[in-house]
């Protein structure tokens, strides 16, 4: 039984309605667009920094904001590292704007003036080369930042305090005030961006052969399977309408079904089959001559992927416009390696492939 994820690409640009607050929240939810292949949240995350992040605490000499957030450990982000390069730029009326490179062992700092100082912020992340997508990802609620506010209040003017690189460097840049939330720890307001809505994408293909369906296979010979040969059981086809598209090319993943970790060339069969030692291989066809050719399994990701990924192959190119895009798949028995002899019995097995473009 074959089934199918449906997936399509998408660039996506954002754009964050910030919430200024009385007390800044520990999750703040962000609207965004896109724009081509890059996607820009900007928000507010305070209306008054005195109030919301210094403790409503005089500094004659003004504060200084440390942000930090961890671009090496955003796995719980909806764009993560593996398909987006992100870039994070924050901005006060005193300190202008300043890009956040990122990292939370480096302590990097913006200015603002004690009176009524905003601070707010621009996300911006932009799909690498090889990253696909599904047509409307489902990111609504889904995190896109995890981020540290901490408020430094500055005692004296020293301008050895902030290094180069906007970093605190050696020199006395003042207190911490580590008064804004006995829940958080360490000293900070950690604050996570959550997106509130789900995007607009490119039109992509209809799929116009059955989504689920059960491939009733030939008989094979336990003898041929056990002289190592690989036996021909049947074939199914993949079909998308493509004729209100405006993408260029198709992708398609395969999981194995019954074994999500399955990152080999053979299906797992089910624990109803009752034959042994025997496994299904799927090729493309018209590329069966070479048994490294059938598709590779793997975890399927969303809502993004990569080309590079082991278990994605390339379906299709120029299909923007196209009435019909067809591929043709064909299922061969096989021994399992390493394995005794095959014996004879029921074969049932199932695969899941996702559908994306580019």
């Amino acid at each position: 039984m074959m089934r199918r994820n449906n997936i399509f690409l998408g660039i996506i640009c954002l754009f964050i309605s910030g919430q200024g607050l009385a007390a800044i929240p520990n999750t703040i939810e962000v609207e965004g667009s896109r724009t081509g292949s890059t996607i820009t949240y900007t928000g507010t995350i305070s209306k008054n920094v005195k109030e919301d992040l210094c403790n409503k605490r005089d500094s004659y000499y003004g504060y200084w904001i440390e942000i930090k957030y961890d671009n090496n450990k955003q796995d719980e982000s909806v764009f993560q590292e593996n398909y987006f390069v992100d870039s994070i730029n924050v901005s006060s009326k005193t300190g202008g704007m300043k890009t956040i490179q990122g990292n939370w062992s480096v302590n990097q700092t913006i200015k603002v003036a004690e009176i009524n100082d905003t601070l707010s912020i621009q996300v911006q992340f932009d799909r690498k080369t090889a990253t696909i997508t599904k047509a409307t990802p489902s990111i609504e609620g889904k995190p896109i930042l995890d981020m540290t506010f901490v408020c430094w209040r500055k005692t004296g003017e020293n301008s050895s305090a902030l290094g180069s690189d906007g970093g605190v460097a050696n020199g006395d840049l003042g207190e911490r005030n580590n008064n804004l939330s006995k829940d958080v720890a360490p000293i900070g307001w950690r604050v996570k961006l959550v997106s509130k809505n789900n995007l607009t994408f490119s039109n992509t293909c209809t799929l116009l052969s059955e989504p689920t369906r059960t491939i009733n296979l030939h008989q094979a010979r336990t003898i041929d399977l056990n002289q190592g040969k690989e036996v021909s059981g049947g074939t199914f086809d993949v079909v998308l309408g493509c004729n209100q598209a405006d993408v260029s090319d198709a992708y398609i993943s395969f999981t194995d079904a019954n074994n999500s970790t399955n990152n080999t060339q053979i299906l797992t069969l089910d624990n109803t089959s009752t034959a042994t030692n025997v496994g299904l291989k799927v090729y493309e066809e018209g590329n069966t001559s070479n048994a490294s050719n059938a598709i590779r399994y793997g975890i399927a990701t969303s809502p993004f992927a990569s080309i590079n990924d082991n278990n994605v192959r390339h379906f299709a190119t120029s299909i923007q416009g196209v009435p019909m895009v067809k591929k043709s798949y064909k299922v061969y028995y096989v021994k399992t390696p390493q394995s005794s002899s095959s014996t004879a019995g029921s074969v049932n097995a199932k695969l899941i492939y996702n559908l994306y473009y580019q």
